[in-house]
């Protein structure tokens, strides 16, 4: 019975996100095994990687939709890349590679859309995304007027009996199934003792007027797809339209928008009706208004110091910030010397940020801390350190007990492609590889774009 569970509520779930496969091939059309692929999420930096197979394939699933950097680096072969890739909720797409024998420091990035090809999926979908949300007028703050644009969708009259709203290839229009960042809103029920469609649970939790408003409101949508046929088997619950709604992710800082649907006669022209027989315009007076805000969920007594070191991070890797890190063109050799701009990220901040901090079991780099019982280390290392393996499998847990810390982060800096490969290589030794608490931060010189230097690639 447990396995079953876990199967039922998997499936509606990984259909909130998207994926992305491939093949990575030679100049020769020969496949290459053993390639790194890396998905970096442009918004959040969040990275996950994969190895190809002895076929030269690579899957990512389960990538959270918005837009990704993909790069390929392979030994004996020039890196590539691909910025912009844009993944819908619910899309499979497959985006392939060759690579260019060469040194593995030198990289190719194409910085431009790319159209994905869909050559894993039949199924046929339309997405209604943020920028069709935000530019049209949607009446009553509602979303399924949209619904209607998909190919296939056909509104249907909507009775006490018949509450549907909309068939989709001539299926009932009971048969559509809605989910919500996969949770069922199939959820609708009957304001009458007579059930009617009601009755199965196969009709979604609309508003007393129809409307969609009362599943998700307009400034909390960020996209939805309308699968009509052909979809994968994590679907189908129902024969009709799979409606996927993905609602907006918060951020680092506080957002929000105020809003104010509005109608009034004065704004209309008097119809032709009430002009023939003399009549008044009819009033017309609707105001429905108020607000949202999103931003970063903050717990009493729970804190990490993960943002100032996604950061610190952004700062070196895409800033300009790596070259503090260089004297007369060579790269550091103290740790102590990646200290001071990571100190200035917490300025003027509340918490209590202490250098050095010595609980008796030797000195952490960092401790952050909001209170007696919200502890949170941070440790830099450079990847040449002959001792960081040692270091990442003992030391921290020393002082992560000592200081009575909750967590501990390792901050990795690295200025080679050679360091990158041995820093990869003990962490997937000590079973640390995509750790959330393991940052590795790139400082390399050769590999940063230059505007000036740009080419277009095709």
């Amino acid at each position: 019975m447990r396995i079953v569970s876990i199967v039922v509520f998997a499936a509606p779930i990984l259909a909130q996100t998207a994926q992305i496969s491939g093949t990575i091939r030679d100049s020769s059309n020969a496949v290459v095994p053993g390639a790194v692929v890396a998905a970096t999420q442009q918004a959040t930096n969040a990275q996950r990687t994969a190895t190809t197979s002895a076929a030269g394939i690579y899957v990512l699933p389960a990538l959270s939709p918005g837009t990704y950097r993909i790069e390929v680096r392979a030994a004996g072969f020039e890196a590539a890349a691909e910025t912009g890739i844009k993944l819908d909720v619910g899309q499979s797409a497959r985006l392939d590679f060759t690579l260019k024998p060469g040194n593995i420091q030198q990289s190719v990035t194409v910085n431009a859309e790319t159209t994905l090809l869909k050559t894993d999926s039949a199924t046929v979908s339309t997405v209604i995304n943020r920028d069709f949300i935000e530019n049209l007028p949607l009446n009553g703050r509602s979303f399924q007027s949209l619904i209607a644009l998909t190919p296939g969708v056909v509104l249907t009259k909507a009775t006490f009996g018949e509450q549907g709203q909309f068939s989709v290839n001539g299926q009932r229009a009971n048969a559509n199934y809605f989910t919500i960042d996969g949770v069922s809103a199939n959820i609708g029920v009957s304001a009458g003792l007579t059930l009617v469609q009601s009755a199965s649970g196969s009709l979604p939790g609309l508003g007393a007027t129809g409307g969609t408003n009362t599943l998700v409101s307009v400034e909390a949508l960020e996209e939805f797809r309308v699968q009509t046929s052909g979809y994968a088997p994590e679907y189908g619950r129902m024969p009709g339209a799979q409606i996927t709604i993905l609602t907006r992710s918060g951020t680092n800082t506080l957002h929000g928008a105020l809003f104010d649907f509005f109608r009034n006669d004065a704004l209309d022209a008097t119809d032709w009706f009430a002009n023939a027989y003399n009549l008044p315009k009819p009033a017309l007076r609707q105001h429905d208004f108020g607000g949202v805000l999103g931003g970063p969920l903050l717990i009493p007594k729970l804190y990490n110091g993960r943002n100032r070191v996604a950061f610190f991070k952004d700062v070196i890797e895409n800033k300009g910030g790596h070259k503090i890190f260089y004297i007369d063109g060579e790269p550091i050799e103290r740790e102590k010397d990646l200290h001071i701009l990571y100190r200035m990220t917490w300025f003027a901040t509340p918490s209590d940020v202490t250098r050095e901090a010595n609980d008796g079991r030797g000195p952490a780099d960092f401790k952050v801390s909001r209170g007696s019982k919200d502890k949170t280390l941070v440790e830099f290392k450079l990847a040449k350190n002959s001792y960081l393996e040692q270091n990442l499998e003992h030391q921290t847990k020393i002082y992560e007990k000592a200081s009575d810390a909750k967590r501990s982060i390792k901050v990795i800096v690295y200025f080679t492609a050679a360091e990158k490969r041995r820093v990869e290589a003990i962490l997937k030794k000590l079973n640390l590889t995509g750790h959330k608490d393991t940052v590795l931060v790139d400082a390399r010189k050769d590999n940063k774009p230059s505007g000036s230097k740009a080419r277009m690639h095709c």
